[in-house]
């Protein structure tokens, strides 16, 4: 989870985004969104796609998922 939580933290930045305005595109509050990058609140997978969405990132490199690797 830490590796994922870290992935959203580099990408927030790398768009320029504060807590704030994260938390105002998710309709929270940026103590709350804080929360969920310092892994005290539990992401869920819905709050992933928004987050992705958000940050204009696939959740698969969110996730660090190569999709070339094919699993059996």
């Amino acid at each position: 989870m830490e590796e994922i939580l870290t992935k959203i933290k580099e990408f927030r930045k790398k768009k320029g985004y504060s807590y704030e305005t994260m938390a105002h595109e998710l309709d929270t509050s940026a103590g709350a969104y804080r929360k969920i990058e310092m892994n005290q609140t539990k992401l869920t997978v819905e709050r992933l796609f928004q987050i992705a969405t958000i940050l204009e990132a696939k959740v698969v490199d969110i996730l660090g998922i190569n999709p070339n690797n094919i699993y059996n």
